[in-house]
């Protein structure tokens, strides 16, 4: 495998096929996409006009988790090598681990290499205890985790050191390699919320797993005790959509949902919620009449209850965590309140609140906005 490549995630039409094909011509040789990229087509263009033999180009592409499953794994890559234009990708991954999918999800890949239409295959996007559980299936069939590590820092990399071979996306920041957050939106979540969802709970928290213990102790323990004190039927425990796609205000409306799909991946996106107290947009979360802006009892106004919780020190610990270069403050004012004060426990990190004095809900539209900008450009 090429050690240097280029990615593809965000890159769209003609542009993604001149910066592929560019890229092949002064020595790449390692291209990534994936299916939910969007962009395999272009992909597979810019290796054909490269006029380099396929096999010196190395193709890593992904299964979506939305074609994760015993049957429709097969189909999926059959559909991706459609797009690209190719008989085989070098790498296939599975994109995010699903709950009830990524084992079943797993096996159905196995014989894509015994076939030869994928030459190897792997996992991005998974913790350790993912890959302690795919051990379980077949430890010798573990080809490759495709991760944003610092080898030292991650426990997933040290899990693999011995046993799987790393291939990392990341970026240099002085003498250390860290996982590419450039840019962290702060965003209000809405008080109108879509009904149903997937029935495949999440696993994983995108905010707790990367706190200190002390604060993730807290954190889950200030979430716990919402849950238990809400009133009646107040959450829906049983379906789960990611938190871009629950909620349903002006401002989530405004944001395309090419945006989204196609963010890039130097931005990560912070809801502020009522229920979760913080929640990054892709985690599954269910839908919940809980509001910052609004008073339920017996919390009385959630901003306040937060705020005196100390949901300001757990943002901060987030954002010195993820080390982003800007925080882009989009809050509303009750949602503000809520982490009022989060700046001052922050070093090296640019805050930069972004208001629409005089607009009031009318401002929603506008927030949405500028949460598509970042997202499509990666830049705060």
């Amino acid at each position: 495998m090429p050690m240097l490549g280029i990615g593809t995630a965000g890159a769209k039409g003609d542009a993604c096929v001149v910066a592929v094909r560019e890229a092949l011509q002064v020595g790449y040789r390692l291209i990534d996409t994936a299916s939910m990229y969007g962009n395999e087509r272009e992909v597979g263009i810019a290796v054909r006009e490269s006029g380099l033999p396929r096999e010196e180009i190395f193709v890593t592409t992904k299964i979506a988790t939305p074609e994760q499953g015993p049957r429709s794994t097969p189909k999926a890559l059959d559909e991706s090598l459609r797009r690209l234009g190719l008989d085989y990708v070098d790498l296939y991954l599975i994109h995010w681990p699903s709950r009830r999918k990524r084992l079943a999800t797993w096996e159905a890949m196995i014989p894509l290499v015994e076939c030869g239409l994928a030459r190897s295959i792997g996992v991005s996007n998974f913790m350790v205890r993912h890959l302690e559980e795919l051990q379980t299936v077949e430890e010798t069939l573990m080809r490759l985790l495709d991760e944003p590590p610092c080898p030292d820092e991650n426990p997933a990399s040290l899990f693999c050191s011995s046993r799987v071979r790393p291939k990392s996306y990341a970026r240099s920041r002085g003498s250390r390699t860290v996982a590419g957050i450039e840019v962290v939106v702060l965003i209000p979540e809405s008080s109108r919320k879509l009904t149903g969802g997937s029935s495949d709970a999440p696993d994983e928290d995108s905010i707790i797993r990367v706190l200190p213990a002390a604060i993730r102790r807290k954190f889950e323990g200030l979430r716990e005790e919402i849950r238990r004190k809400s009133p009646p039927r107040s959450i829906d425990t049983g379906k789960f959509l990611p938190g871009h796609d629950r909620f349903d205000g002006n401002m989530y409306r405004s944001i395309p949902r090419e945006a989204w799909d196609h963010r890039s991946a130097a931005v990560e996106v912070v809801i502020a919620s009522g229920l979760f107290g913080l929640v990054a947009s892709r985690d599954p979360i269910p839908a919940y009449r809980h509001s910052m802006a609004e008073p339920m009892p017996p919390f009385g106004k959630l901003n306040r209850w937060w705020h005196a919780a100390g949901l300001p020190e757990i943002l901060a610990e987030y954002l010195l965590a993820v080390r982003p270069k800007t925080v882009v403050d989009l809050l509303s004012l009750e949602y503000r309140e809520s982490v009022s004060g989060y700046q001052n426990r922050l070093s090296g990190i640019s805050v930069k609140p972004i208001d629409f004095p005089g607009m009031g809900r009318a401002s929603q539209p506008r927030r949405g906005e500028k949460v598509a900008e970042i997202l499509r450009t990666g830049k705060g």
